[in-house]
């Protein structure tokens, strides 16, 4: 049964097994690369030497007099210093007192970071081509089943401007397929570029459809 510090984990094989991936994203960057000069786990406290909220507000304009709450519409690209794939990391508060800002991952010293915005149509659209992605690698009628893992704030964002997060898949499209989603704080799915291992990303949603063939 359920218990504090336990997890539990199903593992699916077999040479019948067939799955599909796909990772919802539908951020764009709006500035150029910054350099974390100062950073403390999850804090940001600077950004190209100076105050992180201080260049975060900058950036935002006319909406930084919306912070905190607008935080969650433009999260952070953020890029280690190895110069691997970004990783998507929400704005979780805003630190007045020392100018710095929280985030929902780690920030190390020496990444850069880039803000980013979306409108919710192109949230809508990257979660459709995603699950039409997932269901598309597996063999075409194979009965299936789709999990959907995706971040509570940005179905919150898609609500707000009056989108229903949905897959975008027509009926017959869908026929055949069980469907079951999960909110989550943070999802694993491929990077940004498409190349290299998965990633921790936040505000994205992820579908992983699986069948036997």
């Amino acid at each position: 049964m359920p218990a504090p510090a336990r997890a539990c984990v199903i593992g699916l094989y077999g040479e019948r097994l067939r799955f599909g991936q796909g990772h919802a994203r539908g951020w764009q960057c709006l500035s150029l690369p910054l350099p974390v000069t100062r950073a403390c786990g999850k804090v940001l406290y600077e950004i190209a030497g100076r105050p992180a909220l201080a260049e975060y507000k900058r950036h935002l304009g006319e909406q930084a007099g919306s912070l905190p709450g607008v935080a969650l519409a433009y999260p952070l690209a953020v890029t280690d210093a190895a110069g691997g794939a970004p990783s998507i990391r929400s704005v979780l508060a805003v630190d007045e007192c020392r100018g710095a800002l929280v985030l929902s991952g780690t920030v190390p010293e020496g990444a850069v970071v880039r803000l980013m915005h979306a409108r919710p149509d192109d949230l809508q659209g990257s979660s459709e081509r995603a699950a039409h992605q997932a269901l598309a690698a597996l063999p075409p009628g194979a009965r299936s089943v789709m999990i959907s893992v995706g971040c509570p704030a940005r179905q919150w964002l898609q609500a707000e401007a009056g989108c229903s997060p949905r897959t975008g898949l027509r009926p017959a499209e869908l026929a055949g397929t069980a469907q079951v989603g999960f909110h989550s704080f943070g999802e694993v799915g491929l990077p940004v570029g498409g190349a290299g291992g998965a990633q921790l990303h936040h505000q994205t949603q992820t579908f992983t459809a699986l069948a036997e063939a």
